[in-house]
């Protein structure tokens, strides 16, 4: 077989002349991969940056939600928490307890709004489906059953893992709210089914017993 360069000359002459030819597109390519890596580099130091300090602004709200006197300083650091880490699941986690704060105080309308912002923000569906079954119950509390009814229809029972029972018996609160007993009746008996044995639940369903036939004799 010829061999495609005969002597070394012809080798190191081909090498000079593809070196000629391509040594603007062999540098640009060098200095594009090393800022390509420089950019990703940075960009993950940035993103452990920022999962830190919103780490440590967390713990701070952890450690006085429970503190009914620093409702006030509970809502400064969640809002900046909200606003400055919004692409950290910190954020979604401090809304569900700003979200409570404020349901605990009455204001329903403030809660519902930071639910919905922590369900959009759900950092996995376990999370999502929680937040959901919040939302749900602020939203009878407030008698808004056919609107919970809506949020229950788009929940998809593949996708509701544990919280399949607990939307089945929503659904009945949500049902028996609009009058229609002989449904909540199947809800909460599809819950039980999943596997809530609650006494409320059994009390629900005592409730909606449905009434015994009485049989008369013919004579």
């Amino acid at each position: 077989m010829a061999e495609e360069f005969e002597t070394e000359e012809q080798r190191v002459e081909a090498l000079q002349k593809w070196w000629k030819d391509n040594r603007k597109s062999v540098i640009t390519g060098l200095i594009a991969g090393t800022a390509i890596v420089f950019g990703w580099n940075a960009w993950q130091a940035y993103q452990e940056e920022q999962a830190m300090s919103a780490s440590d602004l967390y713990q701070q709200i952890l450690s006085i939600s429970t503190d009914p006197s620093k409702t006030e300083e509970l809502e400064v650091l969640t809002n900046q928490l909200m606003t400055d880490y919004d692409s950290t699941a910190y954020s979604a986690f401090a809304a569900l307890f700003l979200a409570k704060t404020k349901a605990e105080a009455g204001n329903n309308q403030d809660a519902l709004q930071l639910l919905n912002s922590a369900s959009q923000k759900a950092p996995f569906k376990g999370f999502e489906n929680m937040v959901k079954l919040r939302i749900l119950r602020l939203l009878l509390a407030d008698k808004k059953a056919d609107e919970a009814l809506k949020i229950l229809a788009t929940i998809d029972p593949l996708e509701a893992g544990e919280f399949e029972a607990q939307f089945e018996e929503v659904k009945g609160d949500a049902l028996l709210a609009m009058n229609r007993p002989n449904e909540a009746r199947t809800a909460y008996q599809r819950s039980q089914e999943l596997g809530i044995k609650s006494g409320l639940l059994n009390l629900k369903l005592n409730d909606l017993a449905e009434p015994e036939v009485s049989v008369v004799p013919e004579n």
